[in-house]
């Protein structure tokens, strides 16, 4: 059943059970009702174990004080991201615009997060981010009406209640602190788990072979045409003279023929190393518009058997024989196409091609990759990979997620291999899953764990990781009403009083009033920008 019309099924039976507590009374009886499209339950539980966590309260100002430097920063980081990734959004393809449902950060609407995962995630955030409200808020001396769980037909996180009266009438430095604790606390919550999943648990998982990790298959290719599997990690190549793969750069060693079915010895994560076939030969995967390729009529899917009478192996001779070509000077190519029944043969039709001046290509065609240092080199347009697989050496990924930050330089380095660790879920690294779990074993006190509960407890903390930081760093942006946007009202309160001394508290409030608008309608702009911007600009 299609995913959408599974979720709208689910969501109209949830509200029909609503709608029937509603009629016979029972929600109120329950201490139920409607919060937008979430359904709350108020209960007053709980509460004696926050006024006992909040007895020690010098050591919970001090915390407050320390969630407000880190507020602070989260919320000038996500304005500065926001506007980055603003500037960016002419050049991104209308195809790769997110989807409304990739803005939303709720497990079973976001296809990127996991359910399970996703939902515990949430509701460890959740707990933590109100709790931390609450026992702030009786710290503080103020009243708590009620605490309670949002629910969305599952539970989707708990929230406290103070009293709004009460909380906007009290001194700032009372209000900062109850509002600074929530988004503060799951930015802190994530750096410690994410200590746990990249400092302890992943450096101690060891491949059981060497190998290259099969993540993506293109369509039309040889390994399309195979019985190899996303997944399958493939330990040699070849037949007589074998290659033995045990890092990515042994593929670019491989000396099979082009265009002939080798067998493959691969892993698939259960018993033994089995034997599979493949077409050898480097794969196009991709023909650029209005490039040599497209004209000599190279197509996705074909094998390069020869370029200027000129073997190609692997991609190493590929790149040796293109730079020895001259734009301009027509060569001999030999290509083979994939038929129905037969396999693999030469294709008649393709016989030469005349490559161009990489730089006047793009100058072309897309000026921001035309490089100066690129002209006279030759062009032919296509993208390659060995039979059309994309690989990933399989020591890589458990340092992908132990060491995000390894070869990183500079501020803009370490903040895009920030980024690129939280988008491993989009790349479909996280949750890490059968058969790549069955790959590696871990080692050390970790090794103790059966293999399947120690990748359960790792993916969750990844997503406990992910959750939380995602949860923070939009409760800090500067827009009510998220926690930044209250705390921000306050800080520029605090400003103006010291910019305008004789300010009366109206004028002050005009102020704040107008500024309020412009950050919360801001930053809503700017995160409706990144969906519609290039839709409308493509």
């Amino acid at each position: 059943m299609n995913g959408y019309l599974l979720t709208m099924i689910i969501l109209a039976a949830f509200y029909a059970v609503v709608f029937a507590l509603h009629k016979t009374g029972l929600m109120e009886k329950y201490k139920l009702s409607m919060m937008g499209p979430f359904l709350m339950w108020r209960t007053q539980k709980g509460k004696k174990l926050i006024d006992w966590l909040s007895q020690r309260k010098k050591m919970w100002f001090a915390y407050a004080k320390i969630s407000k430097v880190i507020v602070a920063v989260a919320m000038f980081s996500m304005l500065a991201l926001l506007i980055w990734e603003a500037t960016i959004v002419p050049s991104i393809p209308k195809e790769n615009a997110p989807s409304p449902e990739m803005m939303l950060g709720i497990p079973g609407i976001n296809p990127v997060i996991p359910i399970w995962y996703g939902i515990l995630g949430l509701l460890v955030a959740m707990v933590f981010h109100e709790g931390a409200h609450g026992v702030l808020t009786r710290a503080n001396e103020l009243k708590l009406k009620s605490l309670g769980i949002l629910l969305l037909v599952v539970p989707l996180g708990a929230f406290v209640e103070p009293d709004e009266e009460e909380l906007q009438k009290t001194s700032k430095k009372k209000r900062t602190d109850v509002f600074s604790v929530g988004p503060g606390t799951n930015i802190i919550i994530a750096f410690v788990v994410v200590m746990i999943f990249a400092g302890s648990m992943m450096p101690s998982v060891v491949p059981i072979h060497d190998g290259a990790v099969i993540t993506t298959i293109a369509d039309g290719g040889p390994a399309y045409h195979s019985d190899l599997t996303v997944g399958t990690e493939i330990l040699q190549i070849g037949g007589e003279n074998s290659t033995v793969v045990d890092s990515l750069q042994s593929i670019n060693e491989v000396k099979a023929e082009p265009g002939q079915s080798v067998p493959i010895i691969v892993f698939t994560g259960e018993g033994e190393p089995v034997v599979e076939h493949c077409t050898a030969g480097l794969a196009v995967l991709k023909v650029s518009a209005g490039a040599p390729s497209e004209e000599a009529g190279i197509e996705e899917g074909m094998i390069i058997y020869s370029i200027n009478d000129t073997v190609i192996h692997n991609y190493t001779e590929f790149s040796d024989v293109i730079s020895e070509l001259t734009p301009g000077e027509a060569v001999n190519i030999t290509m083979y196409r994939y038929f129905d029944g037969i396999g693999y043969a030469p294709d008649s039709n393709v016989t030469s091609i005349t490559p161009t001046d990489r730089y006047e290509y793009y100058n072309s065609v897309y000026k921001p990759y035309a490089n100066e240092e690129d002209r006279g080199k030759a062009f032919l347009g296509v993208t390659v990979s060995y039979m059309g697989l994309g690989l990933m050496d399989v020591k890589t990924i458990p340092r992908i997620y132990s060491h995000p930050f390894e070869g990183a330089e500079g501020v803009r380095g370490y903040v895009m291999a920030g980024l690129g660790y939280l988008a491993l879920p989009f790349y479909h690294l996280s949750p890490v899953e059968a058969p790549l779990t069955s790959m590696y074993t871990a080692t050390g006190i970790w090794g103790a764990l059966p293999n399947g509960a120690f990748w359960v407890l790792a993916n969750s903390l990844y997503w406990i990781f992910w959750i939380n930081l995602m949860v923070g760093l939009t409760n800090a942006l500067p827009a009510i009403p998220l926690d930044g946007g209250y705390l921000f009202r306050d800080w520029a309160d605090s400003v103006l009083l010291r910019l305008k001394k004789n300010s009366t508290e109206e004028e002050r409030e005009k102020i704040l009033s107008i500024l309020m608008y412009v950050f919360s309608f801001g930053v809503l702009g700017l995160i409706l920008w990144q969906m519609l911007g290039p839709r409308l600009i493509g």
